[in-house]
């Protein structure tokens, strides 16, 4: 389905559930699985940090996966939390939403209920990821906050990475590699990369700087210990659970 022959009007956003219920609205392509596990940083001490060159960014770009449907997808996801959050006065319309451990089913409800509050508000009929849905609601929300926090002045401790890791949300195992689930990526950006991952969300979704800024942030992981190889990565999906992570580190840092 093209954006040409989409219509712009009535959507009702219906949610993907990874708890066994009924699946819900924008469609983004079906989770893949990479073949290479990252190193779990839970079971690393002190990090180990690389001088990463251009070459290994540009390594990471190659592997990762981009296409216009999906970016359409995440832009018409976009577009409708900020309407939502328009509409209903403020970030407490939406902010709700982001209070549940992803992948839960009181995530599910509050997602569900979000989009169909607020169906005037999407563009186009479809169906989307809740990971989707709710980076979208989270980036909406930081760019309303206009917040940029610090990132950490020296290098990161065993102490610092097992904090990093212990508020990430519980429950998503749909969007990870392995052993490693997507927010932990995006909180390693989001917590030690904030300038980096700032203009990530900056970027158009599906926009070659969109794609450069994912690359760089990925191959710069291993500060938090994340060892990756080379895969295929969603770039949407990456970007959602970077939102999501920046959004929660801009509340820290108020």
């Amino acid at each position: 389905m093209t954006m040409l022959t989409r219509s712009l009007a009535g959507l009702t956003l219906i949610l993907l559930s990874s708890v066994g219920m009924a699946q819900t609205t924008i469609q983004r392509e079906a989770p893949f699985e990479s073949r290479h596990p990252y190193d779990n940083p839970s079971r690393r001490g002190q990090p180990e940090l690389f001088d990463f060159r251009q070459k290994e960014s540009v390594f990471y770009e190659k592997a990762l996966r981009q296409d216009w449907n999906t970016a359409l997808t995440y832009m018409q996801t976009l577009t409708f939390a900020t309407c939502a959050m328009r509409v209903g006065g403020g970030q407490k319309a939406v902010a709700s939403s982001l209070k549940h451990s992803a992948g839960t089913s009181s995530e599910w409800v509050a997602l569900n209920r979000l989009a169909k509050r607020y169906a005037s508000c999407a563009p186009t009929i479809g169906r989307v990821d809740p990971a989707v849905l709710r980076g979208a609601v989270a980036e909406a929300m930081w760019k309303s906050n206009s917040i940029v926090p610090q990132a950490a002045t020296s290098t990161p401790t065993g102490e610092y990475l097992a904090g990093l890791f212990e508020i990430q949300p519980r429950g998503d195992v749909r969007n990870r590699f392995e052993n490693i689930p997507m927010s932990w990526l995006g909180r390693c950006a989001a917590f030690a990369m904030p300038d980096q991952s700032a203009a990530l969300l900056k970027s158009n979704p599906g926009s070659p700087e969109e794609k450069s800024a994912t690359a760089a942030l990925i191959a710069a992981s291993d500060r938090c210990g994340l060892k990756p190889s080379e895969l295929p990565l969603d770039v949407a999906t990456y970007r959602a659970a970077v939102a999501d992570a920046l959004y929660l580190s801009s509340l820290q840092a108020r």
